[in-house]
């Protein structure tokens, strides 16, 4: 929910393991993590 935010202060590495495996549906989320 708040990766964007992460990424705009900085962070360069981020872990999204169960917001990817617990997803409904695991491709479109990590699709959204990608834009």
């Amino acid at each position: 929910k708040n990766y964007k935010q992460l990424v705009e202060f900085g962070a360069d590495a981020l872990v999204a393991g169960n917001a990817v495996f617990g997803a409904e549906k695991p491709l479109e989320t990590i699709k959204e993590f990608k834009k």
